[in-house]
């Protein structure tokens, strides 16, 4: 990630994620809610979360290194005030969202965007 500025980043990785010439930039990790098999997906062999009646059980491997951050731009020993871990008021109710999003009419302006967010929505059953 390079020259961004005051972004908020949900990341799922298993790599070490690396910026450069950005600033005020705050890590979270990636919903698991978000991370299931798409209905009729041909390509996974196995979901990537499962919901049973009383938790959300994910097969991604691990391990999830949203929190080991590299700045480029920082090659000092102290740590990077370039970047921060996302605060949990700062982060997004992603079921809210969703379905906030679905309640509200389509316009033929955003239509299009519709279309491809209810896409990728309907491979998420929350």
């Amino acid at each position: 990630m390079e020259h961004c500025k005051t972004s908020n980043v949900y990341l799922y990785v298993p790599s070490l994620p690396v910026i450069e010439e950005s600033t005020n930039i705050k890590f979270s990790e990636y919903p698991t809610r978000l991370l299931q098999k798409p209905p009729g997906d041909q390509v996974h062999t196995q979901p990537l979360a499962t919901r049973t009646n009383t938790s959300l059980t994910c097969s991604i491997p691990k391990p999830n290194n949203y929190q080991d951050v590299k700045d480029f731009s920082w090659i000092r020993t102290t740590p990077s005030p370039n970047w921060s871990i996302m605060e949990d008021t700062d982060k997004i109710d992603w079921v809210r969202e969703i379905n906030t999003y679905r309640a509200v009419p389509t316009t033929k302006t955003s239509e299009w965007v519709r279309e491809a967010v209810n896409e990728v929505l309907g491979r998420v059953n929350l």
